[in-house]
């Protein structure tokens, strides 16, 4: 009766062991197939451009090429098997408050492949400090450089990996509206800010040099008020009203040197737009409204989009936050049924 019992047991740690085995081979298996599909992903990255389609190199880990040099042919693309910063195309709008910077958001929304957001309480400031800390501060994470022993050891990290994570926190924020097989790939994203121009504690160089490590392939367009007079009324009327009407005029004032100055130091990356001169009365006749959208036509068409023309505009933030002109959100084709992009075609 013993022996029977021993052999017993015997059989069923044998099954068990068996068992064991076979999952611990499927796991294997599977983890090896993974990283077989991530290292098939990250080996074909695309590096030609889409400028030279015939061009067929033998694809390098570690390369420059630029995937977008019709909209960024300034970038310094830093490629590597992790991030491919320039991937994708971004566009930001920098403004002050009460520049009708919400107004031109909604423009910018319906060019087709384009995606923005609104404000997000300068969270491109605090990635700033994130970045700026790990880079310039701790000098322990700086591109090409390791730490192979000690509390503060890592991997060599490659110039330009840090901007993917960053962008990637973005993109989060201001998802695609279906994720039901749909390649967001090309979608141009972004966001406006009326505050990281305001931003303490670095300069405007530094602020601007950021973007450009992190979001290489930008456009940003700056949008300022040059009506101070007006703008102050609806700054102390809405949201500065503990304030002086004389102090939110010098204020206003300052910003507008700041987004001018940042404008000239981007170059053609950049374009500056003034509220007072696209914006109009609404008394005004239709000839007089297409003469003053004419500025707005003339950014579309900077980036890349042809036969797109504004013929009407919303009235975003009318009230404080209210939105005026309902009746034009329902509009559909604002731009015109043509209005495609072209840029890269």
């Amino acid at each position: 009766m013993l022996i029977f019992v021993i052999l017993s047991i015997q059989i069923i740690l044998s099954t068990l062991f068996e068992r064991q085995i076979i999952m611990i081979s499927t796991m294997l298996t599977r983890s090896s197939s993974t990283s077989t599909a991530t290292a098939t992903r990250l080996r074909n990255t695309p590096t030609t451009t889409k400028s030279d389609p015939k061009r067929s190199e033998k694809w390098e880990p570690f390369n420059t090429t630029n995937p977008h040099p019709q909209w960024c042919p300034y970038a310094r693309c830093h490629n590597s098997p992790i991030c491919t910063p320039c991937q994708r195309r971004y566009l930001f709008i920098f403004a002050t408050a009460r520049s009708a910077s919400t107004t031109l958001l909604q423009v910018l929304n319906d060019l087709p492949n384009v995606r923005l957001a609104g404000e997000n309480n300068n969270t491109l400031k605090k990635q700033y400090k994130v970045y700026n800390t790990l880079v310039n501060e701790t000098k322990a994470f700086r591109p090409y450089q390791s730490i192979p022993n000690g509390p503060w050891q890592h991997n060599v990290i490659p110039f330009g990996s840090l901007g993917c994570g960053i962008q990637s926190l973005f993109e989060i924020i201001n998802p695609p509206l279906s994720f039901d097989d749909h390649d967001d790939s090309d979608t141009i994203i972004g966001f406006k800010t009326v505050r990281y121009h305001k931003s303490t504690g670095a300069s405007l160089s530094n602020l601007l040099q950021f973007i450009n490590d992190v979001f290489p392939c930008s456009r940003i367009i700056m949008n300022i008020r040059s009506n101070s007079t007006e703008q102050t009324l609806a700054r102390t009327t809405w949201f500065e009203r503990s304030s002086s009407t004389e102090i939110v005029k010098d204020i206003i004032k300052d910003e507008n040197k700041k987004l001018v100055k940042m404008y000239n130091m981007l170059g053609q990356q950049a374009q500056l737009l003034d509220m007072s001169s696209w914006t109009v009365p609404k008394e005004a006749d239709y000839q007089q409204q297409q003469q003053v959208y004419e500025d707005l036509n003339n950014v579309m068409e900077w980036l890349g989009y042809r036969n797109c023309t504004v013929t009407k505009l919303y009235h975003e933030n009318n009230n404080g936050y209210e939105r005026g002109n309902e009746e034009d959100s329902m509009v559909v084709n604002r731009l015109g049924k043509h209005c495609h992009y072209q840029g890269e075609e």
